[in-house]
């Protein structure tokens, strides 16, 4: 998924480019705008290899943010998904699956 949006952000690179040199820059003259896009074409491979490596990067990093946060909140014994609450209990025996997990709060479904 990480790989996926970082190829449609490449895909979207130049429209973005031209977003933001026209909407930021609108007091410049046109002389000044169209010198920015040059160099933007100019230094498009390396612009290519830099949005590359950070989004990447910020993408790993907030896989490993969730990943953590998950494993934390499951590790101190209150999870809910929806309506069901669970607790975990680390003491139980592992043989016993009936005690391991249960439910704190089940809304009827009507």
């Amino acid at each position: 998924m990480i790989l996926g949006l970082t190829l449609v952000s490449l895909n979207l690179q130049r429209m973005v480019e031209l977003f933001i040199v026209y909407v930021f820059l609108f007091f410049e003259r046109q002389s000044m705008k169209m010198m920015i896009l040059k160099n933007l074409i100019a230094h498009r491979e390396s612009n290519k290899l830099t949005a590359i490596i950070f989004s990447l990067t910020l993408g790993s990093i907030i896989f490993v943010v969730v990943a953590a946060n998950l494993q934390i909140q499951t590790l101190t014994g209150t999870t809910s998904w929806g309506n069901i609450q669970f607790s975990v209990n680390p003491n139980t025996d592992t043989k016993d699956t009936t005690s391991i997990m249960t439910p704190l709060v089940i809304d009827p479904v009507l």
